[in-house]
């Protein structure tokens, strides 16, 4: 995983490395790093954010002329921490009330339906009732589908209506079933929408209206730029709480990790693969790690 930008990070170490650099070469190393980040799904705010502060740090520090590489790594690696949050917990989280009512949404094809799966088993796990309300009445088979992928999850009832109703009206009964038979924690699954539909995002708006104490972006590594703008969208419409990344395995670059940050949207987990366990908490600072290997 992450590998574009492990390597993007670790040339430009090795070229501080191999000899003293005039201000003006290093300069030019760090402009390429910048559209290394970039082409690598870091944002362009966020890629310019970094490197801006990197000159700002290199500017009024006392840089040392021998060992620069070791001195801009662990410069690196300090200014992507501060940068870099890690999510809520669910579990500590659902914790503050009960029923506690978190609502899944992003767009379509980001694997909303089998991310909640994965955080039901999750739940089950911790020995915490979940209750699924499959608000996607809009999508042919959606119901269907999380039916299907909650199927080897025994006790986890799913609440649903007829395609084309409300879907906040299917949160609403959700809600008030989870309250009536004990239910630890309600997961809403409602339809992809792309953040440039504006009918569907009103929907959206709705639904979260109803009960939202935790509002969950998921969004596909994959996505590349386009994650960008899907963030800063739906972070202004919806005011997400928090992010899962899917996918996480096959992204080869893992700016879009970055990029979530810096537009005001923490990761919470990542999701590696189509099993039931592949959900990882994500961790900050294992993150950073990796990319300084």
């Amino acid at each position: 995983m992450f590998e574009g930008l492990r390597k993007a990070f670790s040339n430009v170490i090795q070229t501080i490395s191999t000899k003293e650099l005039s201000e003006e070469e290093l300069e030019e190393i760090l402009d390429d790093l910048e559209l290394e980040l970039v082409s690598n799904d870091v944002s362009v705010e966020a890629a310019a954010e970094i490197l801006d502060e990197v000159r700002e740090r290199l500017s009024r520090e006392r840089v040392p002329r021998i060992g620069l590489d070791k001195y801009l790594k662990n410069l690196l690696k300090e200014i992507l921490l501060k940068k870099l949050k890690a999510g809520p917990d669910f579990i500590e989280v659902s914790k503050r009330k009960k029923p506690f009512v978190i609502v899944f949404f992003g767009p379509n094809g980001s694997g909303k339906t089998t991310t909640i799966a994965k955080v039901a088993h999750m739940f089950r796990k911790h020995g915490m009732r979940p209750l699924i309300a499959a608000a996607d009445t809009f999508r042919a088979g959606a119901i269907e589908q999380i039916e299907y992928r909650t199927r080897v999850l025994p006790g986890v009832r799913i609440v649903k209506h007829t395609y084309g109703s409300s879907p906040a009206a299917v949160l609403y009964d959700a809600i008030k079933a989870a309250e009536a038979r004990g239910y630890d924690v309600v997961l809403a699954d409602t339809a992809g929408r792309m953040h440039t539909d504006d009918n569907l995002m009103r929907e959206l708006q709705k639904i979260l209206k109803v009960g939202a104490d935790l509002k969950v972006l998921v969004v596909d590594a994959l996505t590349g730029q386009d994650g960008v703008r899907i963030a800063k969208t739906y972070k202004k419409l919806t005011n997400a709480d928090t992010a899962i990344v899917t996918k996480a395995d096959a992204d080869a670059k893992g700016g879009v990790i970055i990029s979530l940050n810096v537009a005001g949207i923490p990761v919470s987990y990542l999701g590696t693969g189509q099993n039931l366990d592949d959900l990882k908490r994500f961790d900050p600072k294992e993150f950073v790690e990796r990319l300084f290997l």
